[in-house]
């Protein structure tokens, strides 16, 4: 059974999920549970044949929704859906988008999902992002800029690439082969651009050729990708998400079939890579794509 969350009830969440989900075959749509604000899912076309509904406990419309009631809603549904896995992590669950800055704008102290997932859970993960044959993870996740290097490590990115190797695996990919990003530009110029490479990322690259891994690296985050599209290599561990978001989003601009997966919590979770645009809501207007591919990659990794 795969769990979805209700998101932004005032971004596209309910609308991208209810579309997504009817074009799903009637036994895929019997095997998801939606999680949220009933009156919300309806008003964007859910109905009962469509797939099972447990109410968050909200009963507000979309028309009388506060920006707090907003916030709150998106988050007792994530809490519901968490709850519910706790207790069965043989559970999948994919999450609509969030509003992370009305979050923490009403007190909920959480900077989006994965954050909220670490704390729960306590357990480490590995951010990754899959548009069909690219696969590829980040070491960092949602911080600063000016933070980015000092969370870079020998020791993080072998417990990230350990984990990106289990997730190309799961994926059915027999002997998994893996291209390492640099950090600076030129990778360092052999540290006059930065030392990055030499004390962190090349001992880590050693060390795992040590272990057997087919690890190469590091190179440009530009080649990273080129070379998973050529299929030279099965994915690619990038330092930081903004080295890797845009080239993955810039193949093709016309559309949107990126999800994004949290690999390492026990449970599957993946998501849509995109943010909750208000701009669009309701609308109907709004492109599901990527909720669809997100769903099936949950029932793939379920499977």
């Amino acid at each position: 059974m795969i769990l979805i969350t209700l998101g932004d009830p005032l971004g596209i969440g309910p609308e991208i999920t209810i579309k997504a989900i009817k074009r799903l075959s009637l036994s895929n749509r019997k095997k998801i549970i939606l999680i949220g604000n009933e009156y919300i899912f309806r008003k964007a076309g859910w109905y009962g044949d469509l797939c099972p509904i447990i109410n968050s406990g909200f009963t507000k419309s979309v028309n009388n929704l506060t920006e707090k009631d907003a916030a709150f809603e998106s988050f007792k549904s994530l809490e519901v859906a968490t709850k519910l896995i706790s207790k069965d992590l043989s559970l999948g669950c994919v999450t609509a988008p969030i509003s992370k800055n009305l979050w923490l704008s009403y007190g909920i102290p959480y900077n989006g999902h994965t954050d909220y997932f670490r704390k729960v859970f306590k357990k480490d993960f590995l951010m990754c992002f899959v548009r069909k044959s690219i696969i590829s993870g980040i070491v960092t996740e949602h911080i600063p800029l000016k933070d980015v290097s000092k969370n870079i490590n020998k020791n993080t990115i072998i417990f990230k690439v350990r984990l990106l190797y289990d997730l190309l695996k799961k994926l059915k990919i027999k002997f998994p082969s893996i291209a390492i990003s640099c950090l600076n530009p030129h990778c360092g110029e052999k540290g006059k651009i930065g030392t990055e490479e030499i004390k962190h990322i090349k001992p880590a690259i050693i060390y795992l050729k040590r272990l057997g891994f087919k690890i190469l690296g590091p190179f440009n985050p530009e080649d990273c990708i080129k070379k998973n599209i050529s299929g030279e290599i099965n994915a690619s561990l990038f330092m930081y998400h903004d080295q890797l978001i845009p080239l993955i989003k810039s193949i093709d601009l016309s559309k949107n079939d990126i999800v994004h997966i949290t690999w390492g919590l026990g449970f599957i979770r993946t998501s849509p890579a995109h943010g909750c645009a208000r701009d669009i809501a309701w609308k109907n207007v709004a492109d599901s794509l990527s909720m669809y591919e997100a769903i099936k990659m949950a029932f793939k990794l379920l499977s």
